[in-house]
């Protein structure tokens, strides 16, 4: 599935978050300026989701 949301403006047009989320809970946010990769987000053994992108 792909989610897209507007999160704010640039000087050359719209800011858009896009979201890519498959149905095992992996998930990557992606922001349109510069294709930067804001998220990874995995679940672990546990289930519980994490961020595996450092900041």
């Amino acid at each position: 599935m792909m989610v897209t949301k507007k999160i704010g403006e640039h000087a050359d047009g719209e800011l858009i978050k896009i979201s890519l989320i498959n149905s095992s809970g992996f998930k990557v946010d992606i922001i349109n300026y510069g294709a930067i990769i804001q998220g990874i987000f995995m679940p672990d053994a546990s289930g519980n989701i994490e961020n595996l992108v450092l900041s």
